[in-house]
Order: C-alpha cells, then structure tokens, then sequence
C-alpha cells in the first residue's frame, strides 16, 4: 500500500497507548516535509513532480496518506486506553473488593 513507506504497523497496534503515541508523533512529523537540494531547481523540477499522494506548494509538501493514518492511529489509541481502563477495573474489582462468589472460588 502507499502507507507502507511512511510507517510500517498497521493502525491497530496504537491499541497499545505508548505504541499509539510513537505512531501519531511519527505521523504528524512526517505530514509536512520541507525539502532543501543543491541545485535548488532540483526540488521543483525533478524530485516533487515525482511524488504521490502529496499537495506540494514551493518546497514543501503535506501527505494527505500521513494524516489519515493519523486519525486511524488516535482512534485505535482511544479504543486501546478506553479498553484499559475498564480492564483495570474489572481487576481491581475482582482482586480488591472481591464479591461473594470469588471468595468462595479463592477458599475452595
């Protein structure tokens, strides 16, 4: 896919929070790309006609690819902190303030 040379996890893996905010910091770095060459014509006749996927204006150019992986990245690392958090509960629950029934499991 033409996302594969921008990063190369899928979204679904910024289910992991700390995985999640690498991905949306290496995205949101890689969105808008300044280009310096010598010669400096280099730029505007060779290197930015060549590209895809890119709104370019003089020597800089912004992937539209980046910034909807981006919004994939955020989504899934909401998903992943919200899963956590009601994870995290459910365990204290269970392991903190057990209920009946796991009392008996745990004496059984």
């Amino acid at each position: 896919s033409s996302a594969s040379g921008i990063i190369c996890t899928p979204p679904y893996v910024s289910m992991l929070p700390q995985v999640g905010l690498f991905n949306t910091l290496a995205l949101s770095l890689s969105s808008r790309i300044v280009f310096y060459s010598e010669p400096p014509n280099y730029v505007e006749d060779v290197l930015i006609p060549s590209l895809e996927h890119a709104s370019c204006s003089g020597n800089s150019c912004r992937w539209s690819v980046a910034m909807e992986l981006y919004w994939k990245n955020i989504g899934f690392m909401i998903l992943g902190a919200a899963l956590l958090v009601i994870w995290g509960l459910l365990a204290t629950r269970i392991f903190i303030f057990p209920s009946g029934f796991i009392l008996l499991a745990r004496n059984a």
